[in-house]
């Protein structure tokens, strides 16, 4: 005993050693890092940029050359890329290479022709796509890297003092190749934080456009995975060189181009190959084997510099194509063979152009392709331009150098020059060099008009071209009137008629034009006009027409009149037009023949009274934004500082969480208005502090109209949502908004990461914003939504109202919505109808039978039933091939899922039993090869098929309901059923359904059981004792179900189903089996035993029989883990000796 003692205190001195030892390092670390961490004043955030491969940032020195003997840089570095420059610096003596190479960052620098590549000796990975931290230092000769703690160094011979004079290089360059030191050749792929040369903050003062910076391509202040990185393809010769193409895999790609022909994959001989190529615009995928040419085709216009998605597979029997649009857009293409085979290619499969050895195609692709991926595995594009093939870069921007920065702004169109560019800022809102600087705007109302006079007309023009921007809530008006003389002998007018444009034109011959939108809703559209000789094109926003004539045009104009014409001339103008009243609204951008009349406001020949500006006369209440996908709406910046200012809007939704609004700079000053968990949230950040105020009523996600004002003065912050203020003091007056002001959401832009973490997991909202009023101006929500994805103009009929009801998905459409009701087992246009319920009785059974001959490469299917029966077959969908096929089964009380497609199949089981008289629920899924199930609304499982399956819907199709599994039929109800949208219980009585006797429609309420009363062992029947109630609703049930099987004149079940439903109406109502009650029998026995030995254990303390089993422990349990020990004085009390033994 005396012995134990001494050694558990042996063993507590040197546990408290180990534990002073502990702390010593860790007061060291912590003086260590607080010697590297930044001043009070640099606490700020750390400016974070992200590099995809065609961006870089480059430093010129602006101040005389400096000359050091010591360096220092710093930075933080995630990446999963293994080849790229991170920082480079050259001067005439020196130069210092920062890269990733192979997995490891490498350092090489170099004095004159002494040079030293350094690389931690331990193999350190960091393309793992976290961060990590690196410092490197130079003092003379002494060159130390140090990467997350661990630290190398080395020594040059014979340095000498650097001079620095020449260009810092961030994240890349151009012509790498003809740096020195550089071994990678490729740019940087990933993101740079807080990097540090020499004091100089590179990053923040590069993001600052600070003096001597300058940004190559679009560098973006934030970070976030960067799963692909897009190629290049300058020529029609530039081709990259990828691994076989092999049968039954499915290919896929994003691509963009602006040329119409070009192949974009291609593998094999000329005899026996696989082509992907664009001719004339379309999408063809050729298979040629054996003299057998066999094409699908997709697509039309696809050369329109947008990106699109493709998915191509083929194996010994077809081939298979689908080009991918928006949500839902997708056009497919399969071909058979006539002689099934395999085309056993091992050749690479080459991207960009076909190979050298094939001569039938010549034309390679031109364009930008990403995502790039065999069977769902991605294909790193950028690794391969390792060995630079030609004519491929990465990044993708115009295939012409001047327009692939992308200059232009505002959705300008670049056009390519010799070594220029030109943007075309038309219908944009904006002009100048590369359309950043707004456009001027008129408002026109009552009698204001602009007046152009063309002195000396010009005739046999051989093109007139008119384009502009209006906007109005005006149904009718004159927007613009051009004609030759006062006498209108030729002339031409846009205006405003019954809400839609109309447009005359006539030039001898009248030609009247109606365009369908609706245009007087308060939004800006854009009107294009061009004739070139006798054919004249028009187009409305996105809607475009066209007319020829068939004699010459000659149209000598004299006079242009916007919004009206002078009182003496308004007549001649006011009879040639429907609507005749003048134009209330504004105008802006108006080209006429290349000039901007708006900006020529006051020559010679131009006069207008209009009002400068665009002083819309709108309420607020028309000024709505219906949010109705992630999204957000840019207005002008919050100017006020150091006053009061008033900020109020009403918003109406049914989410729990939502961004509404944020205003400012998330380094700065901000303020942001969220809803969490149908609370309405204020944080307001002024200086280093953040203050939150929360609105005192819950429930806000109610779908009703809510008012919210924000106001801020230099003592107090007041949030009041209906008229229920609540109140925080400010204690410091100095506020700042320099940032944008946001509605539903935040740019990309934004370091989202230094916001609350509920506005990080929410940043968007959805639902409908309006009356946005800030400092008494009303904020135009109907231009900043102009053209804007996911968000429409009014919030009535639109999905931000939350109109389908039970789980439906709502789908906006241009001027209505439309409720899916798939899987909700509702219907109707709301999905507020419950789906028709049908009870099948024993041995009925409902079968459909589909004539429309179709093939699909989706399958949704739902069903909801309820039922007591331990066996039965619920759906199974056939096909002309007796491999493909859908079942759903129960077997054992358990649902069971069988998918079969050629070779594949997919199982599934039920995790509980559904024999229990309640309502369960399946959905399945298929997309292709991807296949998805869920049991009961729980969680969807997901798996893949190894090829690609079409379920084939021929004249034999059939859909059955209810069948026997183990020889016992379906016997239940189902309360609703869809498949693909076929509903064959909505409407039994279609002529290709066929139902046999015993279906009852409308009801469930009637539960097909056992009429036959459980029998004792001396023959009599007992109710149960202890429920003498049940016991009499029971036999009214069965009374109710023995009536309605009489009226339908179903057939009695035969014996053995009987006896069967006896059974398990027994099993049901008996007790405890033996089985269980043996298990805990053995168990308790069990118990006992563990419980007799440990007292006996106990009792036998005194005699030193206790032993412990730490030597039986895994030697990975012995070891102490020192990091997680903590310090309690407690540690250094010796305790009792009782205590210790115990």
């Amino acid at each position: 005993y005396q012995r134990r003692v001494r050694g558990i205190h042996v063993m507590l001195l040197f546990v408290s050693l180990l534990l002073v030892h502990l702390i010593v390092l860790t007061e060291l670390e912590v003086i260590h890092e607080h010697t590297n961490e930044p001043s009070h004043q640099e606490c700020a955030p750390a400016t974070v940029a992200k590099f995809q491969a065609s961006e870089y940032i480059k430093y010129t020195a602006q101040d005389d050359p400096i000359v050091s003997k010591f360096d220092s840089l710093s930075f933080r570095i995630k990446t999963s890329r293994t080849a790229g420059l991170v920082f480079y610096y050259k001067t005439d003596n020196f130069f210092m290479s920062v890269e990733v190479v192979e997995t490891e960052l490498s350092l090489n620098v170099g004095f004159g022709t002494s040079q030293q590549l350094i690389s931690l000796e331990d193999s350190f990975n960091i393309c793992d796509n976290e961060w990590h931290t690196v410092h490197i230092g130079r003092y003379e000769s002494f060159i130390t890297l140090e990467i997350d703690g661990s630290q190398t160094s080395a020594q040059l011979a014979n340095p000498t003092p650097v001079r620095y004079n020449r260009d810092i290089l961030i994240g890349g360059g151009e012509s790498l190749t003809q740096m020195d030191g550089v071994r990678s050749q490729l740019n940087f792929v990933g993101c740079l934080q807080q990097l540090t040369f020499n004091k100089m903050k590179m990053l923040k003062d590069a993001k600052a456009a600070a003096l001597g910076y300058s940004v190559n391509g679009r560098v973006e202040w934030m970070c976030s995975d960067i799963q692909y990185v897009p190629v290049t393809f300058g020529s029609s010769e530039s081709k990259l060189e990828l691994d076989p193409w092999m049968m039954s895999r499915e290919l896929s790609l994003q691509f963009k181009t602006s040329y119409p022909d070009g192949v974009i994959a291609f593998t094999g001989t000329d005899s026996t190959y696989l082509a992907l190529e664009l001719i004339e615009g379309h999408l063809i995928f050729t298979a040629q084997r054996n003299g057998e040419k066999t094409t699908a085709e997709v697509g039309s216009n696809l050369a329109d510099s947008n990106w699109h998605s493709l998915t191509a597979r083929y194996d010994t029997t077809s081939i298979t194509l689908h080009i991918y649009g928006d949500v839902d857009e997708v056009e497919e293409d399969s071909a058979r063979f006539r002689v099934q085979g395999d085309f056993n290619i091992s050749s690479p499969l080459m991207l960009g152009a076909a190979s050298e050895t094939s001569s039938l195609f010549k034309s390679g692709y031109r364009g930008c392709i990403r995502g790039f991926s065999i069977e769902n595995e991605l294909v790193d594009l950028y690794t391969k331009l390792v060995t630079r093939p030609p004519g491929v870069v990465a990044g993708c921007g115009s295939l012409d150098e001047a327009c692939s920065i992308q200059p232009c702004y505002h959705g300008s169109v670049c056009h390519q020059q010799m070594n220029s560019f030109t943007c075309d800022c038309t219908g944009t809102g904006y002009e100048g060099t590369v359309c950043s600087e707004e456009a001027k705007p008129l408002t026109f109302s009552g009698d204001q008009y602009l007046r152009q006079l063309t002195t000396v007309p010009e005739r046999n023009r051989e093109r007139d071209s008119i384009s502009l921007r209006f906007r109005t809530q005006a149904k009718n008006g004159v927007i613009m009137f051009v004609t030759t003389d006062i006498y209108n002998d030729k002339f031409m007018y846009f205006e405003v008629f019954d809400s839609h444009l109309y447009a005359i034109v006539h030039y001898g011959i009248q030609k009247y034009f109606k365009l369908d939108p609706v245009i007087s809703d308060g939004r800006w559209h854009v009107i294009v006009f061009n004739r070139i000789g006798k054919k004249i094109t028009l187009r409305l926003d996105q809607t475009e027409v066209q007319y020829s004539f068939r004699d010459p045009v000659e149209f000598p104009y004299r006079y242009a009149y916007l919004g009206k014409a002078p009182a003496n001339e308004w007549r001649n103008v006011l009879r040639m037009t429907k609507s005749r009243v003048p134009f209330d609204g504004c105008l802006q951008q108006v080209k006429f023949n290349g000039n901007d009349l708006i900006s020529l406001v006051g020559s010679a020949n131009i006069f207008s009274n209009a009002r400068q500006g665009c002083k819309f006369q709108e309420t607020t209440d028309q000024q709505v934004a219906a949010f109705i996908r992630s999204t957000y709406l840019g207005l002008p910046p919050w100017t006020a500082t150091n006053t009061t200012s008033i900020l109020q809007f009403n918003f109406r939704t049914m989410e729990n969480n939502g961004l509404i609004l944020f205003h400012g700079d998330v380094e700065k000053d901000y303020v942001a208005i969220e809803l969490m968990n149908g609370v309405l949230k204020t944080h307001l950040q002024i200086g280093h502090g953040t203050r939150t105020v929360s609105a005192l009523m819950p429930g806000l996600n109610d779908n009703m109209w809510l008012s919210v004002l924000l106001e801020i003065t230099a003592t107090s912050f007041i949030l009041e949502v209906d008229d229920m203020p609540m109140q925080q003091p400010l204690t410091e007056a100095n506020f700042d908004f320099t940032g944008g002001l946001y509605i539903g959401g935040i740019p990309e832009n934004v370091n989202s990461s230094l916001l609350p973490y509920t506005m990080q997991a929410t940043p968007y909202f959805l639902g409908c914003v309006k009356a946005l009023i800030v400092n008494n101006v009303i904020q135009d929500l109907l231009q900043a939504g102009n053209g804007k994805s996911g968000v429409r103009a009014e919030c009535e009929g639109t999905c931000a109202t939350y109109p389908c009801q039970n789980g439906g998905s709502c789908r906006q459409m241009e001027n209505q919505f439309d409720c899916l009701c798939s899987g909700s087992f509702f219907k109707g246009k709301t999905c507020s109808e419950e789906m028709s319920k049908v009870r099948f009785t024993p041995g009925s059974s409902l079968s459909y039978t589909l004539y429309e001959q179709k093939t699909t490469i989706r399958d949704d299917l739902h069903i909801k039933f309820k039922t007591i029966n331990s066996y039965g077959g619920l759906v199974q969908i056939e096909t002309g091939d007796p491999n493909q096929y859908i079942k759903v089964v129960i077997k054992d009380s358990f649902l069971e899922l069988t998918m079969n497609i050629g070779q594949e199949q997919v199982r599934a089981k039920s995790p509980a039993p559904v024999n229990d008289d309640t309502p369960h629920t399946l959905s399945f899924w298929r997309r292709n090869t991807a296949v998805s199930y869920s049991f009961d609304g729980g969680e969807v499982t997901k798996t893949s098929l190894n090829s690609m399956g079409t379920l084939e819907f021929g004249v034999i199709m059939n859909l059955r309901l209810s069948f026997p599994v183990s020889n016992m039929q379906f016997s239940g109800c189902i309360l609703g059923f869809d498949y693909n949208g076929i509903t064959p219980l909505e409407d039994t009585d279609l002529p290709n359904i066929v139902k046999s006797p015993g279906i009852v429609e409308g009801t469930c309420d009637i539960t097909p059981i056992s009429t036959t009363k459980p029998i004792t062992t001396e023959g009599e029947t007992h109710p149960d004792p202890d429920n003498k109630t049940e016991g009499k609703d029971k036999d009214k049930d069965k009374e109710k179900d023995n009536e309605v099987e009489n009226e339908t004149s179903t057939p009695k079940p035969n014996p053995e189903n009987n006896s069967t439903q006896q059974t398990q109406v027994k099993s049901k109502s008996s007790g405890l089996g033996l089985p269980f009650i043996i298990a805990i029998a053995a168990g308790g026995f069990l118990c006992m035993l563990l419980i007799v030995y440990g007292v006996s254990r106990f009792a036998k303390r005194r005699q030193g029989v206790y032993k412990t089993h730490e030597d039986k422990r895994p030697e990975e349990q012995q070891r102490i883990e020192y990091d997680k020990l903590t310090m309690h004085e407690e540690a250094f009390e010796l305790p009792s000796k009782r205590e210790l033994y115990m």
